[in-house]
């Protein structure tokens, strides 16, 4: 055969392989992201409930005398469902996502524009 229809044919076939790639790798990257939002959207539903909850306890006097920030709880539950994705929910995994929380909630009730009397108390040493 003539080497002028292997040049067109290899060319083709390139082209149609980098053309499928692309569109799946887009098609990939699209279903991270919206996994991503959905995530993001429970986490902050979930929060959301929670926040709502400890408010009204804080306000009848059955809970703690604070509410942390929502941005706290929100973090938590992302950091849950990020865990529950990559199928490593564990004792120990809770016990590091608590743990970075607590020190993420420290930070919140310092700068917290809330007055004193809204923040949780501080344990004593």
């Amino acid at each position: 055969m003539d080497s002028n229809v292997y040049v067109p044919l290899l060319s083709a076939f390139g082209g149609a392989i980098i053309g499928s790639a692309a569109t799946v790798w887009t098609v990939h990257l699209q279903l991270r992201s919206q996994d991503r939002r959905e995530r993001v959207r429970q986490a902050t539903s979930l929060a959301l409930e929670e926040f709502k909850l400890r408010l009204d306890l804080a306000k009848t006097g059955k809970g703690p005398s604070g509410v942390l920030p929502i941005s706290v709880l929100c973090h938590f539950y992302a950091e849950v469902l990020a865990a529950l994705d990559r199928g490593d929910l564990s004792v120990k995994t809770m016990r590091d996502i608590q743990e970075r929380n607590g020190e993420l909630g420290k930070l919140a009730l310092e700068i917290s524009p809330l007055p004193s009397t809204l923040r949780r108390p501080k344990e004593a040493p």
